[in-house]
């Protein structure tokens, strides 16, 4: 089908919708059940786009139907060289009528002249847009549309990325009681590492159970928690905790426990690798331990922002869950690296191949971005742990003590991928805290950690990286 037929087709489809029409053209038949003369423009605008007759005959048998019942939502991304792009301030009132304009402009060309209202659809998708993504490095909105609308959106020069909506989810995680040292401390502060012979467990006694590292730390470096918040009165993180932004609720608390953990361990001051880097909560996991495509755009879009109002901040966002692999959440992680920020992410607990979720699977065309897997106390991969070319480095991830969600002093022990990667989250810190690192760019600090701790990992899946986190000391 040409395209300008397509776009024929589409504008009329959203133009009967808006009056009332129901029609299909999947089964050789094209029903109007009202009888208006723009019912009757749309139905013969629509059956002239498929070269047919306006009662249906010689339908094409792979058209299909259109449901209006069945609407689902979308992610609208505009470029970064979009008109639209604000060159005054990005107050949300010019933002929504930059959008409103877009729209307007959108549906005017993608209409045909016989339907007599194209600003009928810019303000029906416009009604149904849930919220904007207002920041220097991402705008756009997300919504419910038709799928008329989408398709309009879709060939608009301005647009980036339309995706329907998808959750990314914090993966289920093992609980293990056994054991007091944090030993995944200690190993990353060692390239070899023993265990007891007896018990199978980590060493009680001997330089096995030291955690070594330079006094630096991750002093004036900056680790976002991209999660379900963070419990920022707790005594280990001894004030360095400030809340960002939230875009779940109006509660600045993580009800659900996972971000507490994974920011216990990046930089907790006993429990933590980087003993005095500051983190920021951006809390875009709810209760259900899940968050929107769209959310996590949010969030990554405001890190940026925040980012780059300290030139030269060393950056680095842990984002401990994993979900479908997304344009709309890659085109997001891109903004964010190409702005010097270093991602690290978590591979996924499905004992699968990494590269099948995301962001997991941008780490190999990312020199940005870490993904981990998690290994275990006998150095060898978490049997949980996904695993393949889209790994970049594994850190300990079993029974791992962290801090708790519901008080100043609880800790307990999590397990999973989400525990790994602020280890190496910790480590980027850490390492970028050094004086003579300071000016390294994210992709020198993440060579540091994937390339100086080859071959001490055993019974990996084939294709994964034998790496293992170190802190070189």
């Amino acid at each position: 089908m040409r395209f300008s037929s397509l776009l024929a087709y589409a504008a009329a489809a959203q133009c009967a919708v808006l009056n009332h029409v129901e029609f299909s053209t999947h089964s050789g038949s094209f029903d109007v059940d009202r009888s208006s003369d723009i019912e009757n423009t749309a139905a013969e605008t629509v059956a002239n786009a498929f070269g047919k007759n306006k009662d249906g005959s010689d339908a094409i048998d792979a058209a299909s139907s259109v449901n209006t019942e069945d609407d689902d939502n979308y992610i609208v991304i505009f470029k970064q060289s979009s008109s639209l792009k604000a060159r005054d301030s990005l107050v949300k009132e010019n933002f929504v009528e930059r959008t409103r304009s877009f729209l307007q402009d959108l549906t005017s060309k993608s209409f045909v002249s016989t339907c007599k209202t194209p600003a009928g659809l810019a303000q029906s998708i416009e009604e149904n847009i849930h919220g904007y993504i207002n920041n220097t490095a991402i705008q756009g909105y997300y919504g419910k549309f038709s799928a008329a609308a989408v398709e309009a959106m879709r060939q608009s020069e301005h647009v980036a990325v339309v995706e329907k909506e998808s959750f990314d989810r914090i993966t289920e995680n093992f609980v293990y009681l056994q054991g007091n040292a944090p030993w995944g401390l200690a190993r990353i502060s060692h390239q070899d590492y023993s265990v007891d012979p007896l018990t199978g467990m980590p060493p009680t006694e001997g330089d096995n159970e030291n955690y070594v590292f330079l006094s630096s730390g991750g002093a004036n470096t900056t680790i976002y928690v991209l999660d379900s918040g963070v419990n920022a009165e707790h005594n280990e993180f001894t004030g360095r905790v400030r809340w960002g932004a939230n875009f779940v609720d109006d509660s600045e608390t993580d009800g659900v426990g996972h971000g507490s953990h994974v920011a216990g361990i990046a930089a907790g001051y006993s429990v933590g690798v980087a003993k005095y880097a500051n983190v920021v909560s951006v809390k875009v996991i709810d209760s259900n331990s899940r968050a929107p495509i769209s959310r996590i755009i949010q969030g990554i879009s405001w890190i940026i922002d925040d980012h780059n109002k300290n030139p030269g901040q060393r950056s680095i966002i842990n984002y401990s869950a994993v979900g479908a692999i997304s344009d709309a959440r890659s085109y997001a992680v891109q903004q964010a690296t190409d702005a010097g920020i270093l991602l690290v992410t978590a591979a996924g607990n499905s004992a699968a191949d990494a590269c099948k979720y995301g962001p997991a699977d941008m780490a190999p065309s990312n020199n940005g971005v870490i993904t981990v897997g998690a290994s275990n106390y006998t150095d060898t991969g978490a049997s949980f742990s996904n695993y393949g070319s889209c790994v970049t480095v594994y850190a300990p991830g079993v029974s791992i003590l962290s801090v708790t969600n519901d008080s100043t002093t609880g800790y307990k022990y999590m397990s999973g991928t989400s525990m790994a990667s602020p280890f190496v989250a910790g480590l980027a810190s850490y390492f970028w805290s050094q004086d003579d690192k300071q000016d390294y760019t994210s992709a020198q600090v993440r060579d540091l950690i994937s390339n100086y701790n080859d071959g001490k990992l055993s019974d990996l899946p084939e294709g994964s990286p034998n790496k293992l986190a170190y802190n070189h000391l």
